[in-house]
């Protein structure tokens, strides 16, 4: 039985299990608890929970249980934020800020920064005044 025939035969359950597994690779084995939480965020973040998203995020930034992996990171953070989780809307805004290429991209700090104070999120507030104030 192909592969294809399988997911058709199980659903959507399965469908997400076989990505979690083409995706996340040796990440699957890590220790036992961290490995538990894991398992249980990635299944919510493959789903489209932002705080999920966030959590994966922040597993790969730290190197918490899993390798740490900066484009793995990067993409559950980029993920999470556009699912409208305001701290990575926050993150995503502050990257700007700090990038290289700040002054030429400051209406994409602004526009993450205001997603995240639209939800009362209070250093994405003060940010965006800051720039404001400097005519950003």
């Amino acid at each position: 039985m192909t592969l294809i025939k399988r997911i058709q035969d199980h659903g959507y359950a399965v469908t997400v299990l076989l990505l979690l597994v083409l995706f996340l690779g040796s990440d699957l084995h890590a220790e036992s608890e961290t490995s538990d939480t894991f398992k249980e965020q990635s299944v919510k973040a493959v789903m489209g929970d932002p705080f999920a998203q966030y959590v994966l995020f922040r597993f790969y930034q730290e190197g918490y249980g899993v390798q740490q992996d900066t484009e793995r990171s990067l993409y559950w953070l980029q993920m999470s934020a556009i699912s409208g989780y305001p701290q990575a809307q926050y993150l995503m805004g502050a990257s700007y800020i700090i990038s290289e290429r700040f002054p030429q991209e400051s209406a994409i700090a602004i526009f993450w920064l205001q997603l995240a104070s639209d939800q009362g999120h209070e250093l994405a507030t003060a940010q965006l005044e800051k720039l404001l104030l400097m005519n950003y």
